[in-house]
């Protein structure tokens, strides 16, 4: 797979040249973020910082987490993976108390220099190290002075990339194409329930001449491949699945009778340079390798931004059919009715998500003809439940990776 990876794209991580610092803030400057870098050690976790313009690195751009060192990395991503294969629904119970825990040893120095060195910037670009990228540190959580609790995307966009030579490859892709998608392909799995009403929804942002549907039934792999590069906009409503010891396997469900999958080795040698977003609306797409540090980004969002999308959305976990429909609604709604650029539209859906009360989601289930009197699996519709999708497990599965978006007025 690595070396799949590498022929198909010279800037893939092990290969790449360097950026120089002059570049960075260059970057920087160009997407209005501050790019963070990770780099674990033997010794602690090092954060190097870059806003824009940004020429050089000095103290006040390292932020050093000495307790969180490459064996304590190592330690929390075990813990993290073997709880989700081990027993997924313990996993699930316990995830929102584990996001938690996330945000001292990684985060909170760096939320503290940000705010001290960079208060008028709303806008992060991650890059992680040693498997960090598997962990969903957008919504790590802690409580601010008044005892609330607050996530850190309740501060910033956040976008996350595997190097900074993709990264920078993402952007000038981006800043060649003006103006909002025009051309939608989207593929709808008939087994989930609000499949075809996310797309419906997605559609509606379209002109009916720049739309086509793959499925609910009788999917052809072949037309579908076909027509993957004409579009400007992806939507797989889908099925995915990540397999832990070759993650070059992991793919997109196009048919299960038939066991067809496009994978991210098939996905790689596509052409999709007019692809400006993917959403991989399917579980676990947005997993990675995770045995070998060396190759901790190879899975479906890599292979689909070396293809040459400027930006993926995708889930790092399996999610639940009814917020996943409704996250990608608002999201589409973010995009093409607000403006919002790629990161923001998705950090938007997911607040809106997490505040949704019961009876919102009745009213909009109704307004959009979709009946849940059958179905059994939103029972957490039945009760009084507030706000049946704040806890993390419902929105924050989905990561946003590659260029941010630039939005429109």
């Amino acid at each position: 797979m690595e070396a799949c990876f590498a022929e198909a794209d010279p800037d893939y991580a092990p290969f790449a040249t360097q950026v120089d610092l002059p570049r960075w803030g260059q970057i920087a400057a160009q997407c209005q973020a501050v790019l963070v870098d990770f780099r674990v050690t033997l010794e602690g976790t090092y954060l190097f910082l870059v806003g824009p313009g940004e020429e050089t690195i000095g103290a006040a751009q390292c932020v050093s987490q000495p307790e969180l060192n490459a064996h304590g990395v190592t330690d929390l991503l075990q813990y993290w993976l073997w709880n989700y294969y081990r027993d997924y629904a313990e996993w699930r119970q316990d995830l929102d108390a584990s996001i938690g825990v996330l945000y001292r040893p990684i985060l909170s120095a760096l939320h503290a220099r940000l705010r001290d060195r960079y208060p008028q910037i709303d806008r992060l670009v991650l890059i992680p190290d040693l498997r960090l990228n598997l962990l969903p540190l957008h919504a790590a959580w802690y409580h601010n002075e008044d005892g609330k609790r607050r996530y850190f995307c309740d501060d910033y966009d956040i976008t996350y990339a595997p190097s900074i030579q993709v990264f920078d490859r993402c952007m000038a892709r981006q800043a060649t194409q003006r103006g909002q998608a025009q051309s939608l392909v989207a593929l709808q799995n008939p087994s989930l329930a609000f499949a075809e009403w996310e797309i419906r929804e997605t559609e509606r942002h379209f002109s009916p001449d720049h739309c086509r549907r793959f499925g609910p039934a009788g999917i052809d792999k072949q037309a579908v491949v076909e027509a993957l590069p004409s579009a400007e906009h992806l939507l797989f409503t889908t099925h995915g699945t990540f397999a832990p010891n070759n993650a070059e396997e992991s793919g997109l469900e196009i048919d299960r009778s038939r066991g067809e999958y496009l994978t991210a080795r098939e996905i790689v040698g596509l052409d999709l340079r007019r692809t400006r977003l993917a959403i991989l609306s399917a579980c676990e797409s947005g997993m990675s390798e995770f045995h070998d540090p060396a190759n901790e980004y190879l899975g479906l969002p890599a292979a689909v931004l070396l293809a040459g999308a400027h930006s993926v959305i995708a889930s790092q976990w399996v999610v639940d059919d009814l917020s996943t429909a409704l996250l990608v609604g608002r999201l589409h709604e973010n995009l093409y009715e607000c403006g919002m650029g790629t990161a923001a539209a998705l950090r938007g859906a997911q607040r809106w998500l997490r505040t949704l009360t019961v009876s919102q989601v009745r009213d909009l289930l109704e307004a959009k003809e979709q009946s849940t009197a059958n179905d059994a699996r939103l029972s957490y519709l039945a009760d009084d439940t507030e706000a049946p999708f704040a806890n993390p497990y419902y929105w924050a599965a989905f990561f946003a990776f590659g260029a941010p978006g630039a939005g429109q007025p």
